[in-house]
């Protein structure tokens, strides 16, 4: 706050706007490998949280994968995502979503 703001005549209002704020933790396990070049791409997909943490592009290949994506995010709110898996050569796409409580750590595991 800058003092110059502040009055000495009259009473002083602050309005702040407050986020409540939680964690997800996306884990994300090859429960079924194909070969070494299984691959899984994650995005997120939310518009309209401009402080919840952005996957983007995060690529992960081999057979070998168990792994967690873990960030900030507004609570109460859906955190949307999308994915794309390739196996065996076939492409899949996937949206998915999880509801984040207030200052828990929601999980969300993506077997594929």
């Amino acid at each position: 706050i800058n003092p110059d703001d502040l009055s000495t005549e009259k009473s002083n209002i602050i309005n702040y706007s407050l986020q409540s704020k939680g964690h997800i933790n996306l884990n994300i396990v090859n429960t079924t490998p194909f070969d070494e070049f299984d691959e899984i791409t994650i995005n997120s997909n939310n518009p309209n949280c401009p402080n919840c943490v952005k996957f983007t592009s995060v690529n992960l290949i081999g057979i070998d994968i168990d792994t967690n994506l873990i960030g900030l995010v507004e609570a109460n709110k859906y955190y949307k995502f999308q994915y794309f898996v390739t196996k065996n050569g076939i492409n899949s796409s996937f949206e998915d979503s999880i509801f984040c409580d207030i200052g828990q750590t929601s999980t969300k595991v993506i077997n594929y």
